[in-house]
């Protein structure tokens, strides 16, 4: 696809604001303790994108934006440690200093946008903003107002105050007190009475994960709901899994298929030792139901599956493989036993990345198809796209449900050499769009 042209300077800044929460935080609540998950990640913003047709209804730039800083303030009476700064790597100082909020113009057709995904998405983020580790605000939030009329609504949410979860309830919680002033959003932060560092144990150094997109491609790949039941009833009858999932079909066959390129790419006759890193959501193992469905903060953990051979590299295999791995999760102990945590400490301690070691290539998963991204309505309807920026760093991919939530779209960042191999791979053409 021709990448289209487009005016410069493409954004105008219309307005930039603190919003503070509507009502002061206790006293009570004042300082967030960190848990020990949360310690152990970086405070590299976690950036959504919700783009949505032109409003129906008579209504000005000015009303919009009143409207968006007004329920933007409210929510944030329930999310105050987004409104606070990180005194240190154990602690939150909430003290309402507030979050920033931008209104800009862009000047061209949001459609100009949206046809070319890796190379002009971001710009509904402030510049430079995706992915960056925040050291100032811990949340900013940007409308944009596009020539034809069209508005995207894009929010970065610092990850170590809150995972994936968190971040898509805050903002359905943000769009539900803008449709209704009435709402009073509800988080329950978990803090470190659930997830405790060890026992006198020192706070952990802080982890600085830098992102890092050099000479990366980003490509969304979607696959419709005949395609995941294609891939579904090939698993189930080759293992006998009566249930496959459609994160699970994804993940073994986007690994199949980028390890594959990533052998042809080479040249080589031999498969390359690689893994396949999944993050979870430990919310099901660690807290009862009725504080799962309003707890915030980092509740993750992560399992994986390597391969060093071709016969390891069937589909069906590596979705049974997935499944033993994460139904392990139900039999360790996800709060004192926990990988992510437990590696990105040790990893940070001796000097090296996260899972950067040991000569296998890793490739990093993360599913949030569950997640409501397509009912954050703020008054406008539902977003006709949602989009996530190009990165954090090479070799992630990224699953979320589609606008009819019955298919996947797959967010793959890889180096340009690889991903141009992929895109060749006669099975992606088979089961998977691409854009």
């Amino acid at each position: 696809m021709a990448i289209i042209s487009l005016p410069i300077p493409m954004v105008s800044i219309l307005e930039k604001n603190i919003v503070k929460p509507s009502s002061p935080t206790p006293t009570s609540l004042r300082t967030h303790s960190l848990s020990y998950i949360d310690q152990a990640l970086s405070s590299m913003y976690i950036p959504f994108a919700f783009f949505y047709s032109k409003p129906q209804q008579t209504t000005t730039n000015n009303n919009i934006s009143q409207l968006m800083q007004t329920s933007l303030s409210k929510t944030l009476t329930s999310y105050y440690p987004y409104a606070g700064f990180l005194r240190d790597n154990a602690s939150v100082e909430c003290n309402d200093t507030g979050v920033e909020f931008y209104e800009v113009r862009i000047h061209c057709p949001m459609s100009d946008v949206l046809d070319n995904v890796e190379h002009t998405q971001s710009i509904v983020f402030p510049a430079e903003l995706p992915w960056k580790n925040c050291y100032e605000k811990l949340a900013v939030a940007q409308v944009s107002h596009f020539e034809c009329g069209g508005i995207a609504v894009s929010a970065s949410l610092c990850h170590k105050i809150g995972d994936g979860f968190t971040a898509t309830k805050f903002i359905n919680d943000w769009a539900a007190t803008a449709r209704d002033p009435h709402v009073k959003p509800f988080a329950n932060f978990v803090r470190d009475s659930v997830i405790p560092p060890p026992e006198k144990s020192p706070p952990l150094p802080t982890p600085v994960i830098v992102a890092e997109t050099q000479h990366c491609r980003q490509k969304r790949y979607f696959f419709s709901a005949s395609k995941l039941n294609s891939l579904k009833a090939m698993v189930k009858a080759k293992t006998g899994i009566q249930n496959p999932t459609r994160t699970e079909v994804v993940s073994a066959f986007l690994y199949k298929c980028i390890v594959s390129a990533v052998k042809t790419r080479k040249d080589s006759d031999t498969l390359r030792p690689s893994q396949l890193f999944h993050y979870a959501n430990i919310r099901p193992l660690a807290l009862p139901q009725s504080l799962a469905v309003t707890s915030a903060g980092n509740l993750l953990s992560t399992f994986s599956i390597s391969t060093t051979h071709d016969d390891e590299m069937d589909v069906a295999k590596l979705v049974a493989d997935l499944r033993k791995r994460k139904q392990g999760l139900y039999g360790e102990d996800v709060i004192k036993e926990n990988e992510l945590a437990l590696e990105i400490y040790e990893s940070t301690k001796g000097g090296q990345k996260p899972y950067d070691d040991d000569g296998f290539d890793k490739y990093s998963f993360s599913s949030i198809c569950n997640f409501p991204l397509y009912d954050v309505d703020f008054g406008w309807g539902r977003p006709m796209h949602v989009s996530v920026p190009m990165g954090p760093f090479k070799n992630f991919i990224l699953l979320s449900g589609n606008k009819s939530m019955d298919g996947v779209d797959a967010w793959v960042t890889m180096e340009e050499g690889y991903m141009a191999a992929l895109d060749q791979y006669e099975e992606i053409e088979e089961f998977a769009g691409s854009i």
